[in-house]
């Protein structure tokens, strides 16, 4: 996030495409949890059934957002532990070669 923050507050004009991306991901989400929300309660009050409504009445948003929580936080522990890779394999600006080939001797 701190990569982020700093990529966008470098420039204003990247101000407002950060501002913008952020709004829009919000909005889709909003949209998202609120269809799943109201067709819920139309299957439930209609007593309309089906493979699709029963899964859709079922559906507990707040173990899907705990799911997705994780998911989220693997991305970031794996974007993490590979940027720390990255940086440990250059010496000197110049990229380490590990393994048995080692290059011309």
């Amino acid at each position: 996030m701190n990569f982020a923050y700093g990529w966008a507050f470098a420039r204003p004009v990247r101000k407002v495409y950060y501002n913008l991306v952020i709004t829009g991901l919000s909005i889709a989400v909003a949209f998202l949890i609120g269809t799943i929300e109201i067709v819920g309660l139309l299957s439930a009050e209609l007593h309309i059934h089906g493979r699709f409504w029963d899964l859709i009445a079922n559906f507990n948003i707040n173990e899907a957002s705990f799911i997705a929580d994780l998911f989220r936080r693997c991305l970031d522990n794996r974007d993490r532990l590979l940027e720390a890779r990255r940086r440990r394999d250059k010496v000197g600006g110049q990229r380490r070669v590990t393994g048995s080939n080692q290059g011309p001797t």
